[in-house]
């Protein structure tokens, strides 16, 4: 009995020492994505964009002193998406959407980052509207979500990592894909990016992007 049992948490402990190995390998290639991305996207954006210490909010650049407390993962919009899974979320009645930006504002929020990304029901456009309304500075996204969240064929899944990395620097340089044919196009603010709980999952260009 006693052998058995130190032979389990031998196993056990092979086990988390694969997986520890697993996270690090893992952890070394985003280290490195990140590091090439940031040199990248600086070259691309090197004649359009500025360093600067403003964030990019859906209305106008703010001191990041002006957004005062700052909720850091919400899911403001979510538009229905066509070819999506039947019960991904949606969170589009933009009434009860307004009386919370106003309750947040009320109790004391200042601006807040709107994790949903392209393709999954993210809408610049109604994030800006949103803001406008209700005062509540907005930080639109660009990256990716889960691969749940997303009609089965989407295109980023199979996509190079050049062409990941275009659509995210893009989105932050031009605007939001949906917002680029109006009078003011939503410049995303920050970067999301959603691990699967395998790793392994995540496709390697999306990795490298």
């Amino acid at each position: 009995e006693h052998a058995a049992c130190r032979a389990t948490a031998g196993e056990d402990r092979t086990t988390e020492a694969r997986r520890a190995q697993s996270f690090l390998r893992n952890l070394r290639v985003l280290c490195v994505s990140v590091v090439i991305f940031g040199q990248t996207a600086r070259e691309l954006m090197q004649p359009t964009f500025q360093r600067s210490s403003l964030v990019t909010t859906v209305g106008r650049p703010l001191a990041p002193a002006a957004l005062g407390v700052t909720d850091a993962h919400q899911h403001v919009w979510i538009a229905p998406v066509t070819g999506g899974p039947a019960d991904a979320p949606v969170l589009c009645d933009r009434d009860v959407i307004m009386a919370g930006l106003t309750a947040y504002c009320a109790a004391g929020g200042g601006g807040l980052l709107d994790c949903q990304p392209g393709g999954c029901g993210r809408d610049g456009r109604e994030l800006a509207e949103l803001s406008r309304r209700t005062g509540v500075p907005i930080i639109a996204c660009t990256g990716y979500h889960l691969a749940r969240y997303y009609p089965p064929d989407f295109w980023l899944w199979s996509a190079s990592a050049e062409a990941a990395r275009d659509t995210f620097v893009a989105e932050i340089v031009d605007g939001l894909a949906e917002t680029r044919d109006t009078d003011q196009p939503v410049r995303a603010g920050f970067i999301k990016i959603a691990i699967p709980a395998d790793p392994a999952e995540l496709p390697a260009a999306l990795w490298a992007a």
